[in-house]
Protein backbone atom coordinates (compact mmCIF):
# COMPACT_ATOMS: atom_id res chain seq x y z
CA UNK A 1 0.00 0.00 0.00
CA UNK A 2 2.87 1.98 1.01
CA UNK A 3 4.41 2.25 -2.99
CA UNK A 4 0.71 3.13 -4.31
CA UNK A 5 0.35 6.17 -1.62
CA UNK A 6 3.50 7.15 -2.92
CA UNK A 7 2.59 7.22 -6.42
CA UNK A 8 -0.45 9.40 -5.52
CA UNK A 9 1.73 11.64 -4.03
CA UNK A 10 4.61 11.52 -6.65
CA UNK A 11 1.89 12.35 -9.84
CA UNK A 12 -0.09 15.12 -7.29
CA UNK A 13 3.01 16.90 -6.89
CA UNK A 14 3.83 17.30 -10.46
CA UNK A 15 0.33 17.95 -11.31
CA UNK A 16 -1.26 20.26 -8.68
CA UNK A 17 -1.15 23.64 -9.50
CA UNK A 18 -3.36 25.52 -6.58
CA UNK A 19 -5.46 26.88 -5.76
CA UNK A 20 -7.42 25.56 -8.64
CA UNK A 21 -10.07 27.55 -9.62
CA UNK A 22 -13.41 25.40 -9.01
CA UNK A 23 -13.92 22.05 -6.70
CA UNK A 24 -14.39 19.70 -9.91
CA UNK A 25 -10.70 20.79 -11.27
CA UNK A 26 -9.75 19.93 -7.95
CA UNK A 27 -11.65 16.60 -8.00
CA UNK A 28 -11.05 15.80 -11.28
CA UNK A 29 -7.13 16.13 -10.21
CA UNK A 30 -7.16 13.92 -7.64
CA UNK A 31 -9.19 11.34 -9.66
CA UNK A 32 -6.23 10.87 -12.34
CA UNK A 33 -3.77 10.58 -9.26
CA UNK A 34 -6.11 8.14 -7.87
CA UNK A 35 -6.33 6.11 -11.37
CA UNK A 36 -2.44 5.55 -11.43
CA UNK A 37 -2.48 4.69 -7.34
CA UNK A 38 -4.71 2.16 -7.73
CA UNK A 39 -3.51 0.57 -10.66
CA UNK A 40 -0.26 0.49 -8.74
CA UNK A 41 -1.82 -1.54 -5.72
CA UNK A 42 -3.93 -3.95 -7.85
CA UNK A 43 -0.09 -4.83 -9.25
CA UNK A 44 0.83 -6.03 -5.65
CA UNK A 45 -2.62 -6.61 -3.50
CA UNK A 46 -5.03 -9.20 -4.87
CA UNK A 47 -8.23 -7.05 -3.30
CA UNK A 48 -9.05 -4.25 -0.60
CA UNK A 49 -11.21 -6.31 1.72
CA UNK A 50 -11.05 -3.79 4.67
CA UNK A 51 -11.01 -0.98 2.07
CA UNK A 52 -7.87 0.37 3.93
CA UNK A 53 -6.35 2.09 0.51
CA UNK A 54 -9.57 3.08 -0.26
CA UNK A 55 -9.64 5.06 2.94
CA UNK A 56 -6.32 5.95 2.95
CA UNK A 57 -6.91 7.92 -0.54
CA UNK A 58 -10.08 9.78 1.00
CA UNK A 59 -7.65 11.14 3.89
CA UNK A 60 -5.44 12.06 0.91
CA UNK A 61 -8.25 13.83 -0.63
CA UNK A 62 -9.37 15.60 2.42
CA UNK A 63 -5.61 17.10 2.53
CA UNK A 64 -5.97 18.19 -1.20
CA UNK A 65 -9.39 19.70 -0.30
CA UNK A 66 -7.86 21.48 2.69
CA UNK A 67 -4.21 22.72 1.34
CA UNK A 68 -6.87 24.09 -1.77
CA UNK A 69 -8.71 26.24 0.53
CA UNK A 70 -5.89 27.45 2.32
CA UNK A 71 -3.67 28.01 -1.04
CA UNK A 72 -7.24 30.14 -2.57
CA UNK A 73 -7.51 31.89 1.13
CA UNK A 74 -4.19 33.28 1.28
CA UNK A 75 -3.99 34.59 -2.21
CA UNK A 76 -7.46 36.15 -1.85
CA UNK A 77 -6.55 37.53 1.47
CA UNK A 78 -2.93 38.96 -0.22
CA UNK A 79 -5.05 40.98 -3.01
CA UNK A 80 -7.69 42.41 -0.89
CA UNK A 81 -4.96 43.92 1.32
CA UNK A 82 -3.17 44.87 -1.79
CA UNK A 83 -6.08 46.57 -3.45
CA UNK A 84 -7.39 48.17 -0.16
CA UNK A 85 -4.28 49.92 0.90
CA UNK A 86 -5.51 52.68 -1.04
CA UNK A 87 -9.05 52.75 0.52
CA UNK A 88 -7.34 52.57 4.27
CA UNK A 89 -5.38 55.76 3.90
CA UNK A 90 -8.67 57.83 3.06
CA UNK A 91 -10.75 56.04 5.61
CA UNK A 92 -7.66 57.22 8.05
CA UNK A 93 -7.51 60.42 6.40
CA UNK A 94 -10.61 61.58 6.98
CA UNK A 95 -11.19 62.02 3.46
CA UNK A 96 -14.94 60.69 3.33
CA UNK A 97 -16.17 62.49 6.82
CA UNK A 98 -17.59 65.37 4.97
CA UNK A 99 -20.94 65.86 3.53
CA UNK A 100 -21.52 63.14 0.30
CA UNK A 101 -18.53 61.25 2.02
CA UNK A 102 -20.65 58.11 2.31
CA UNK A 103 -21.05 57.93 -1.54
CA UNK A 104 -17.73 58.34 -2.35
CA UNK A 105 -16.83 55.77 0.14
CA UNK A 106 -19.43 53.38 -1.63
CA UNK A 107 -18.14 54.19 -5.06
CA UNK A 108 -14.17 53.55 -4.05
CA UNK A 109 -15.56 50.29 -2.62
CA UNK A 110 -16.98 48.87 -5.39
CA UNK A 111 -13.58 50.04 -7.57
CA UNK A 112 -11.81 47.81 -5.04
CA UNK A 113 -13.95 44.53 -5.24
CA UNK A 114 -14.24 45.58 -9.42
CA UNK A 115 -10.45 45.18 -9.23
CA UNK A 116 -10.56 42.10 -7.33
CA UNK A 117 -12.67 39.77 -9.33
CA UNK A 118 -10.19 40.72 -12.28
CA UNK A 119 -7.17 38.88 -10.22
CA UNK A 120 -6.51 35.75 -11.58
CA UNK A 121 -6.15 32.32 -9.88
CA UNK A 122 -7.99 33.35 -7.00
CA UNK A 123 -9.48 30.00 -6.66
CA UNK A 124 -12.91 28.26 -4.61
CA UNK A 125 -12.34 30.82 -1.85
CA UNK A 126 -12.59 33.91 -3.96
CA UNK A 127 -16.08 34.94 -2.94
CA UNK A 128 -15.92 33.66 0.83
CA UNK A 129 -12.89 35.75 1.59
CA UNK A 130 -14.75 39.25 -0.27
CA UNK A 131 -17.97 38.37 2.38
CA UNK A 132 -15.33 38.42 5.05
CA UNK A 133 -13.29 41.40 4.54
CA UNK A 134 -16.35 43.36 3.33
CA UNK A 135 -17.95 42.70 6.35
CA UNK A 136 -14.74 43.99 8.43
CA UNK A 137 -15.32 47.19 6.39
CA UNK A 138 -19.00 47.72 7.62
CA UNK A 139 -18.78 49.25 11.11
CA UNK A 140 -16.58 52.44 9.35
CA UNK A 141 -18.92 52.45 6.55
CA UNK A 142 -22.17 52.50 8.77
CA UNK A 143 -19.73 55.44 10.86
CA UNK A 144 -19.46 57.26 7.68
CA UNK A 145 -22.89 56.96 6.35
CA UNK A 146 -24.00 58.37 10.02
CA UNK A 147 -22.12 61.22 10.05
CA UNK A 148 -22.91 62.31 6.63
CA UNK A 149 -24.46 65.57 6.37
CA UNK A 150 -25.70 65.61 3.24
CA UNK A 151 -27.93 62.52 3.96
CA UNK A 152 -31.27 62.39 5.39
CA UNK A 153 -32.31 60.15 8.06
CA UNK A 154 -34.34 58.28 5.97
CA UNK A 155 -31.92 58.21 3.27
CA UNK A 156 -29.42 56.86 5.98
CA UNK A 157 -31.54 53.86 6.74
CA UNK A 158 -32.49 53.36 3.15
CA UNK A 159 -28.71 52.53 2.62
CA UNK A 160 -28.19 50.39 5.47
CA UNK A 161 -30.64 48.43 4.42
CA UNK A 162 -29.17 48.14 0.94
CA UNK A 163 -26.09 47.20 2.98
CA UNK A 164 -27.45 44.52 4.63
CA UNK A 165 -29.31 43.08 1.77
CA UNK A 166 -26.59 42.74 -0.63
CA UNK A 167 -24.80 41.32 2.66
CA UNK A 168 -27.31 38.65 2.92
CA UNK A 169 -27.21 37.73 -1.27
CA UNK A 170 -23.49 37.09 -1.26
CA UNK A 171 -24.22 34.85 2.47
CA UNK A 172 -26.90 33.37 0.07
CA UNK A 173 -24.28 32.53 -2.68
CA UNK A 174 -21.24 31.49 -0.62
CA UNK A 175 -23.77 29.09 1.20
CA UNK A 176 -24.98 27.42 -2.17
CA UNK A 177 -21.09 27.23 -3.64
CA UNK A 178 -20.39 25.23 -0.45
CA UNK A 179 -23.92 23.17 -0.44
CA UNK A 180 -22.38 22.72 -4.44
CA UNK A 181 -19.16 22.00 -3.70
CA UNK A 182 -20.22 19.11 -1.14
CA UNK A 183 -22.47 17.43 -3.42
CA UNK A 184 -19.55 17.15 -5.72
CA UNK A 185 -17.48 15.54 -3.10
CA UNK A 186 -20.54 13.07 -2.14
CA UNK A 187 -20.69 11.99 -6.23
CA UNK A 188 -16.81 11.34 -6.30
CA UNK A 189 -16.66 9.11 -3.46
CA UNK A 190 -19.21 7.20 -5.81
CA UNK A 191 -16.93 7.68 -8.36
CA UNK A 192 -14.06 6.56 -6.72
CA UNK A 193 -15.63 3.34 -5.61
CA UNK A 194 -16.61 2.25 -9.02
CA UNK A 195 -13.31 2.91 -10.07
CA UNK A 196 -11.90 0.75 -7.23
CA UNK A 197 -14.49 -2.11 -8.03
CA UNK A 198 -13.53 -1.83 -12.49
CA UNK A 199 -10.33 -2.14 -11.59
CA UNK A 200 -10.39 -5.03 -9.40
CA UNK A 201 -12.70 -6.75 -11.98
CA UNK A 202 -9.99 -5.77 -14.25
CA UNK A 203 -7.55 -7.98 -12.09
CA UNK A 204 -9.98 -11.03 -11.54
CA UNK A 205 -10.15 -11.21 -15.81
CA UNK A 206 -6.61 -11.22 -15.96
CA UNK A 207 -6.02 -13.46 -13.26
CA UNK A 208 -8.22 -15.98 -14.11
CA UNK A 209 -7.35 -15.57 -18.19
CA UNK A 210 -3.73 -16.37 -17.10
CA UNK A 211 -4.77 -19.48 -15.15
CA UNK A 212 -6.81 -20.96 -17.93
CA UNK A 213 -3.46 -19.95 -20.25
CA UNK A 214 -1.04 -22.27 -17.03
CA UNK A 215 -3.92 -24.96 -17.07
CA UNK A 216 -3.97 -25.33 -20.70
CA UNK A 217 -0.35 -25.55 -20.69
CA UNK A 218 -0.08 -28.01 -18.34
CA UNK A 219 -2.70 -30.15 -20.37
CA UNK A 220 -0.86 -30.03 -23.37
CA UNK A 221 2.89 -30.84 -21.70
CA UNK A 222 0.82 -33.81 -19.63
CA UNK A 223 -1.17 -35.47 -22.55
CA UNK A 224 1.91 -34.75 -25.43
CA UNK A 225 -0.74 -36.31 -27.94
CA UNK A 226 -0.53 -35.55 -32.20
CA UNK A 227 -2.36 -32.40 -32.64
CA UNK A 228 -5.40 -34.09 -34.51
CA UNK A 229 -6.09 -36.12 -31.30
CA UNK A 230 -5.53 -32.73 -29.25
CA UNK A 231 -7.91 -30.94 -30.94
CA UNK A 232 -10.73 -34.09 -31.00
CA UNK A 233 -10.05 -33.56 -26.68
CA UNK A 234 -10.27 -30.06 -26.39
CA UNK A 235 -13.80 -30.25 -28.82
CA UNK A 236 -15.00 -33.14 -26.26
CA UNK A 237 -13.65 -30.87 -23.46
CA UNK A 238 -15.82 -27.64 -24.68
CA UNK A 239 -19.09 -29.92 -25.17
CA UNK A 240 -19.23 -30.92 -28.96
CA UNK A 241 -20.27 -34.42 -29.41
CA UNK A 242 -17.59 -37.01 -30.93
CA UNK A 243 -19.31 -36.71 -34.64
CA UNK A 244 -18.99 -33.17 -34.78
CA UNK A 245 -16.12 -33.23 -33.36
CA UNK A 246 -14.38 -36.20 -35.89
CA UNK A 247 -15.75 -33.92 -38.57
CA UNK A 248 -13.85 -31.13 -37.92
CA UNK A 249 -10.69 -33.05 -37.36
CA UNK A 250 -10.98 -35.10 -40.77
CA UNK A 251 -11.77 -31.98 -42.46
Amino acid sequence: MGEAVAEYEERLARRAALPTESMSELLELHAQCEREALRVFMARAFKDDDRRFQRRLEEQKKVLCQRNALASSDRCMAALLELSDELDDWISQGVYAVPGGYQRFLDDKQEMVERYRQVPGKGIKADEVLQEFLQSKETVGQSILQTDEALTEKEKEMAAQRVRAEAAEREKQILQQQADEQLQKLKDQERSYEENLRQLEEKLQDERKKLLEEQGKMVDQKLKVPVGHMALWRGLHDGHSLGEVTLVTES
